[in-house]
């Protein structure tokens, strides 16, 4: 009768045992197969140092012994080679201006903190408004083009290209500025004195906001 028992109960922990096993092998013949990983993605590629940092950074401000923008572009399914880095070349100096669009826009909204409420400030608004744009497109105008990466994989066709505007250049164009009004002479002088005491304020909260931006998306 003893043994009977033991009997049993081994018989009951080897079929539980097996319906255990069944039920692992169910699950794992569910479970949906890992999503593989692109090796030839470019922020792959950058995490294996196969690609420049550069790729993934997108629009940046850097502050070092200059102030510099910088502009990344990308392009794909072009095959024609010119046209394919002409693209991507287009696409880096559209962020560039869109970024040189916020800094100035900063600086625009520290000097209308500065205006006066006089009679014609509409007109001086505008006026601000118009020469910040002249001076932004002189500036842009100097950005340059300094890399250029294209994807070795074969099963890709994407292109990417970095566009740098050294902060040099959009103090010197401000330094060009020639009013063309007799009317806003003066105004255009302390306009020219406001640039060149918030450039570097302007500067630092465009990092911060591209910085915030970034974070954002990458979340």
């Amino acid at each position: 009768m003893a043994v009977n028992s033991v009997s049993i109960r081994i018989g009951s922990i080897i079929v539980a045992g097996l319906l255990a096993s069944c039920a692992t092998e169910k699950k794992a013949a569910e479970a949906p197969p890992q999503a593989q990983i692109d090796p030839c993605k470019p922020s792959v590629m950058v995490q294996n140092n196969q690609a420049p940092k550069w790729l993934t950074q997108k629009g940046a401000a850097f502050s070092g012994e200059k102030a510099v923008l910088y502009g990344v572009g990308s392009i794909d399914n072009v095959y024609n080679a010119a046209l394919k880095r002409r693209a991507a070349e287009q696409s880096a100096r559209q962020e560039l201006a869109a970024i040189m669009d916020t800094y100035v826009a900063n600086l625009h909204k520290q000097y209308l903190a500065s205006l006066s409420n006089g009679p014609d400030k509409a007109g001086e608004e505008q006026h601000i408004e118009d020469v910040l744009k002249t001076i932004t497109e002189a500036s842009l105008n100097g950005a340059d083009i300094v890399e250029y990466w294209e994807n070795p994989c074969v099963n890709h066709n994407d292109s990417y290209a970095l566009a740098r505007l050294d902060m040099d250049r959009f103090m010197e164009a401000v330094d060009k500025m020639a009013s063309g009004s007799k009317k806003y002479k003066e105004l255009d002088a302390q306009i020219k004195e406001q640039i060149r005491e918030h450039s570097k304020e302007a500067h630092t909260q465009l990092n911060d906001e591209l910085d915030k931006k970034h974070q954002a998306e990458a979340k």
